[in-house]
């Protein structure tokens, strides 16, 4: 029958339609709680810095961590990380997020934001940096950063 076949269709396209919709709003969600994380993750490393506790900063970063330095010194491997700063109480470094994005995997995303450097409670130096994170068995680590150094205080802003 021709009108039942009619139905058929037009209740299975709007059961789609729903499957849709709520499909693409839990992957929205999804996606809004991953950025939350990330940004949850980035402030616990600010005042792990603030506070001298390498092993607290480096608790979100991979083992296979790689970072480029302000002025373009690399630093490959979480432990060699933690050696080189793991006395450093000089001063300390905070990163300020503007943007996170979130890959449609659900497993990488990129941050972008700006840091500075403190000394005595003075801005120093400071600049842009962009950090990769990966979603691993459910956990987001940073696999790795660029920072870029744009300015010092010895010269403007």
């Amino acid at each position: 029958n021709i009108k039942h076949l009619k139905f058929l269709i037009m209740k299975y396209s709007v059961l789609l339609c729903l499957v849709f919709v709520s499909f693409y709003g839990n992957a929205q969600q999804s996606k809004q709680k991953d950025k939350y994380e990330i940004l949850q993750k980035r402030e616990v490393t600010n005042k792990a810095i603030k506070n001298y506790d390498i092993i607290s900063e480096t608790s979100c970063y991979m083992d296979e961590y790689v970072i480029i330095l302000g002025r373009g010194g690399l630093i490959s491997g979480k432990q060699n990380y933690i050696e080189l700063y793991k006395n450093d109480t000089i001063g300390y470094y905070v990163r300020k997020p503007i943007t996170v994005k979130v890959s449609k995997s659900d497993t990488l995303a990129i941050e972008n934001g700006q840091w500075v450097y403190i000394d005595k409670g003075i801005q120093q130096l400071g600049g842009d940096y962009t950090a990769q994170w990966r979603k691993i068995l459910g956990i987001w680590k940073i696999q790795g950063e660029v920072y870029v150094q744009l300015w010092h205080k010895e010269n403007d802003k």
